[in-house]
């Protein structure tokens, strides 16, 4: 079974397509989303972007921004340059949206949230041992799917792998566009450069 994965694509509409143009040809048989679908200041991109995940029922988790936006939505108006403007089905579809969301594939325990459970914002780092550690115990499943710190990774804690297949984009991490592939049940983790287009990374479970 194949599975792309996608996280923090910011409204950005050309890479997220690519993204998707991307699993068509390679046959992915699910696409799970990580969240930051979008971004201020990309109105007409971030309904596209979220239209798209609507229509296609991709599974998605709320993003920090996904959730800033919400909470900026709802104070007092601000200029419009300031403002990110979604129609109310919109809205209603990020304010739907679950922290954390679980399923089983080929036999193994899947968990997905954006930067770590119960946190929209502790990002997931090799160099975080412990946090490492509360993070498998916490999610309490075979594999773990994170979105946030923009950079693509496989992490293990003990028989519990964690993923991040990087940022789709961000105007601060445009040169790690990336998504990735997860092969169930190998665990095979294949990054892919969405600017070239091109297989980046590789990680795969040896037995």
């Amino acid at each position: 079974m194949k599975i792309g994965l996608i996280s923090d694509i910011h409204g950005h509409t050309q890479a997220f397509k690519q993204a998707l143009a991307l699993f068509e040809r390679l046959s992915v048989d699910h696409i799970l989303c990580a969240g930051d679908l979008v971004d201020f200041h990309t109105q007409k991109a971030a309904h596209e972007v979220i239209e798209v995940l609507r229509t296609r029922q991709i599974p998605c988790v709320k993003g920090n921004h996904d959730a800033w936006w919400l909470e900026t939505e709802q104070q007092a108006p601000l200029p419009p340059h300031h403002r990110l403007y979604l129609p109310s089905e919109d809205k209603t579809y990020l304010e739907s949206l679950p922290l954390e969301w679980r399923t089983e594939w080929a036999g193994l325990r899947l968990y997905m949230t954006h930067a770590s459970p119960g946190s929209l914002l502790n990002g997931l780092y090799f160099r975080n041992k412990d946090y490492l550690q509360q993070t498998a115990t916490a999610a309490n499943a075979d594999v773990v799917i994170v979105g946030h710190t923009h950079l693509a990774a496989h992490m293990q804690v003990g028989q519990t792998h964690i993923y991040n297949p990087g940022a789709v984009w961000s105007e601060f991490t445009e040169e790690n566009a990336t998504c990735a592939v997860l092969t169930l049940p190998d665990l095979l983790f294949q990054v892919y450069d969405l600017r070239t287009d091109t297989l980046r990374m590789v990680s795969a479970i040896i037995s």
